[in-house]
């Protein structure tokens, strides 16, 4: 997982963050973008929202690193965000992923590269 989301680590063997919030032995410290190994999957939560260019290059990262690529994307959030500023839609990403939608504030992309 790249994040360390508290209710998405069971589902995680490891988790990258580099600040993480709380402790937890799956959370290793490393940058998200130092992937240097293929991942049967990938998940991230909220993570494409830091900004249109740190999501492209989020994407060029991890697509070639997994065979599956999961992410939860905010599209309109009704709170204040700290760090969040860009809320992509599918059709704004390449390669365009599959689309789960949820309800108005987010939705699930998912990438299946096999």
């Amino acid at each position: 997982m790249l994040g360390s989301t508290k209710l998405l680590l069971p589902l995680s063997t490891e988790a990258w963050d580099l600040n993480p919030k709380y402790s937890d032995p799956k959370i290793i410290d490393r940058d998200w973008f130092t992937l240097d190994q293929h991942w049967d999957t990938v998940i991230i939560d909220g993570g494409l929202s830091f900004g249109k260019e740190y999501c492209e290059h989020l994407l060029s990262k991890v697509l070639p690193s997994c065979d599956r690529f999961i992410a939860r994307s905010f599209l309109n959030p009704n709170w204040p965000t700290k760090y969040a500023c860009y809320f992509p839609r599918a059709h704004e990403l390449t390669p365009p992923p599959a689309e789960h939608p949820i309800n108005l504030v987010y939705t699930f992309y998912i990438w299946n590269n096999k």
